[in-house]
């Protein structure tokens, strides 16, 4: 995504809003073929920016807290579709959903012992770093047998 820019709606209390991806060499929207200030006459309010920069920002908004669930819960996400980066270590375990919630966010279940999480984060979050955000957020033991 280097050097590439995107007009972008920002309101507050939101995720920043891609409208569209700049075209470097036109100065007008990829898709819509339109300049900012066309954008801007059906979107007031629109900025130009760097796309990085968005993404990222856009990342933190949709990321969320580990929060406990149930068991029921946790054996429905992992029946309703074929896990992503499965893992069983130990008395943890961890899987994502193949299914993005936006970009790169996608909603992550782990287990330790019998406690059952979720949370929405990126899906090159790996086992380890989930296995810290759930212990650092729900004073949660992930050694030792269950």
């Amino acid at each position: 995504m280097a050097n590439k820019e995107c007009f972008v709606l920002r309101e507050a209390g939101a995720a920043p809003q891609i409208i569209d991806i700049v075209n470097s060499m036109t100065g007008a929207g990829m898709f819509s073929g339109e300049t900012l200030e066309q954008v801007c006459q059906r979107h007031p309010g629109v900025e130009k920016e760097a796309l990085d920069v968005i993404v990222m920002e856009q990342e933190d908004a949709y990321r969320t807290h580990p929060q406990p669930i149930s068991q029921d819960a946790w054996m429905k996400a992992l029946e309703v579709l074929p896990p992503e980066n499965w893992i069983r270590q130990g008395n943890t375990e961890s899987f994502k959903f193949v299914e993005r919630y936006s970009g790169r966010i996608t909603s992550i279940f782990a287990r330790i012992g019998s406690d059952c999480f979720t949370f929405k984060d990126v899906y090159t979050l790996s086992h380890a770093d989930i296995m810290d955000r759930i212990a650092k957020c729900c004073e949660v033991q992930t050694s030792g047998e269950a």
